[in-house]
């Protein structure tokens, strides 16, 4: 039977080396600007403690059955793409929907049979390069804000499509909708600041009620493929 100690040890320790290195290069500038690595590791321990939150609450609640073991395994492959994270600011299409699988998996966990995903990815767009984890965000608050609130099952559409030389990636939930401010909290926040970053006024994150219910969260930068890189 899966312990909770170990894994509690293990997540704390990870959290603190994320947290040492961006720390490590807060004051670390090219040019005169702040380079991307310092956000881009505080969003790495961001994401990390927001993983290792959901499974844990998951260990306490069910650690004598399977689902358990099943947690540690998914939460194991989560962390190691995480900690890679630090080589790379972009990563192939195929890649970080590789993650948000992952990343879903132990959301389907916690949320049983109450959890359905549906992918509409167009094929020819999986070497297409995107900023590694700009889709965590979306799809964690499409999990705590849409699904969350519901008692029945909840949806939720990950869409891939590109228009006019842009590439448009969407998280559509069936959930009650938007009911804060259209900016959101801090990961949409910090998801447009790193777009404006990146690809300046080239790139977008739009978030806005769906027809019928739920929410539409969308993110719009310069189509580029990795041989272009």
């Amino acid at each position: 039977m899966p312990t909770l100690a170990p894994i509690v040890r293990t997540a704390s320790s990870i959290t603190g080396v994320i947290k040492g290195l961006t720390i490590k290069y807060k004051d670390q500038s090219d040019g005169g600007h702040f380079t991307e690595r310092p956000r881009t590791l505080s969003r790495i321990s961001r994401v990390t403690t927001g993983i290792m939150s959901n499974a844990i609450t998951v260990l306490v609640r069910d650690q004598n059955n399977q689902d358990a073991s099943r947690m540690l395994e998914l939460l194991s492959g989560v962390l190691r793409q995480v900690l890679q994270s630090r080589k790379r600011e972009e990563v192939t299409l195929d890649m970080e929907l590789q993650f948000i699988k992952k990343y879903l998996a132990i959301e389907e966990v916690r949320f049983s049979d109450r959890l359905q995903i549906d992918w509409s990815i167009d094929a020819a767009l999986l070497d297409a390069l995107v900023p590694e984890f700009i889709l965590q965000p979306l799809v964690e608050n499409a999990v705590r804000h849409g699904i969350g609130k519901l008692s029945d099952t909840g949806v939720i559409e990950i869409k891939a499509a590109s228009v006019e030389g842009e590439l448009l990636l969407s998280v559509i939930d069936n959930g009650p909708g938007c009911v804060a401010a259209p900016e959101g909290g801090l990961g949409l926040t910090n998801t447009r600041a790193r777009l404006e970053t990146l690809f300046g006024e080239a790139a977008e994150l739009n978030v806005s009620n769906a027809n019928g219910c739920g929410t539409v969260a969308t993110v719009r930068f310069p189509l580029r493929r990795e041989v272009d890189a």
